[in-house]
């Protein structure tokens, strides 16, 4: 039996079971949680926003809603890149993006309201306007956060695991609370997010780990068209054909509510008349070229700059540490500095190009390849031992053998 046809018939298991567990959610999702729990949460945030609301712990929600977005992940980001090796490094950033693109694809089929479209009484701090189902928060704290967790605890060979998992539910449900709270989510959005989550998590870091890991180990065999035509690519390539005919069908089968749109418009003044949510949707998709950028970033650190034969190792000190994380901080952070001067009322195209998908390719990009050879030339990484390559690359393609766990 051959390597292919064996991780094949490993994979396959898996991913029945995964169906599966996707069918029966959807059942019960539609028949027992989208419409009940949706009204009864819609009731409670009304009464939260009247009858119940508290400045305070409004912007401490917001302060703690914010580490799933933007710059909070984005931080979470430069402290992978500057603290792990390169494949749970990769890891931790390809989640991010992949997440993005399939909630997205997510929001699009199931088209619901976030509260704020339905009530000019739920003001939110901070307008998102894609739709609400599932939650993006909710399917980051639980998949993005969770392998965060893991590797934290793997790479710094933590004694303490049950302390720093305590740590990971207080945070998880915050983060949830703040999405209820601050009229962002409902209920069953939640739930819906915490299933997505869980069920990404198992698809990219269960049954593809494995070739994720063997497609980063062998980017130095690869040409640039092999670069380009991967699974990775070919997934973008769907999913935003997906995104399109989503959009299509939103557009002229499913249209907004005028009710929708009038109370976003009251909720989001600063986005004049861009708050139609299938637009939005479709929008945010491009976020996930960085799967493919971080492929590309990975190949030219790995076959043209110095650093390619050094590790980073945890063993520098914490200084070190520290200065490795600003690095790459200031490097995304410039990379993207021009992203709040663009209006939010702009054109749909500038909207698509310049708020997402090229700083998502440009970062994706940069923060694989140039940050660690900044590391090198400050002599910020570990350059007195050197990675052995030949053994490194005789273990791509052996399967479950030698297959690289962070569990």
């Amino acid at each position: 039996m051959t390597a292919d046809k064996q991780k094949h018939q490993e994979k396959d298991p898996k991913l029945l079971k995964l169906f599966a567990a996707i069918i029966i959610f959807m059942t019960v999702d539609i028949i027992f949680l989208r419409e009940y729990l949706f009204e009864i949460s819609v009731r409670h945030q009304i009464m939260m926003r009247t009858e119940y609301y508290n400045r305070p712990l409004e912007l401490f929600f917001h302060s703690i809603s914010e580490s799933c977005d933007k710059y909070g992940i984005t931080l979470i980001s430069c402290v992978s890149v500057s603290l792990f090796p390169m494949e749970r490094a990769y890891m931790q950033i390809f989640i991010q993006a992949s997440i993005i693109g399939a909630n997205n694809i997510l929001k699009s089929i199931f088209a619901q309201p976030r509260p704020f479209f339905l009530s000019s009484q739920i003001k939110p701090l901070k307008c998102t306007l894609e739709h609400g189902d599932p939650s993006a928060h909710t399917m980051f704290a639980m998949a993005y956060y969770f392998h965060f967790t893991l590797c934290v605890i793997n790479s710094f060979k933590i004694q303490r695991k049950a302390m720093v998992w305590s740590f990971y539910g207080v945070f998880f449900c915050l983060i949830v609370s703040s999405r209820v709270y601050n009229g962002y989510h409902t209920y069953n959005q939640i739930f819906s997010g915490i299933f997505w989550g869980l069920a990404f998590y198992y698809t990219v870091c269960d049954v593809f780990e494995e070739s994720i890991h063997n497609m980063v180990r062998n980017v130095r065999q690869k040409s640039l068209i092999q670069l380009l035509l991967n699974p990775v690519t070919y997934t973008f390539i769907v999913g935003y054909v997906i995104q399109i005919l989503l959009l299509i069908y939103g557009l002229n089968y499913r249209p907004t509510p005028s009710s929708w749109l009038q109370n976003t418009i009251a909720n989001c003044p600063n986005y004049g008349q861009r708050v139609d949510p299938n637009f939005s949707d479709f929008e945010r998709y491009p976020v996930a070229i960085a799967t493919i950028a971080l492929l590309f970033g990975t190949a030219v650190e790995q076959n043209y700059f110095p650093s390619r034969d050094y590790n980073i190792h945890l063993t520098n000190g914490f200084l070190k540490h520290t200065a490795r994380i600003l690095i790459n901080f200031l490097i995304l952070f410039t990379s993207t500095i021009y992203m709040p001067f663009i209006p939010n009322d702009s054109s749909f195209t500038m909207i698509v190009l310049l708020k997402f998908a090229i700083p998502s390719f440009v970062s994706g990009f940069l923060v694989v390849s140039v940050p660690k050879y900044v590391f090198y030339k400050l002599g910020l990484i570990d350059l007195e031992h050197k990675i052995d390559i030949k053994n490194q690359e005789s273990q791509v393609g052996k399967g479950n053998k030698n297959k690289t766990k962070i569990r």
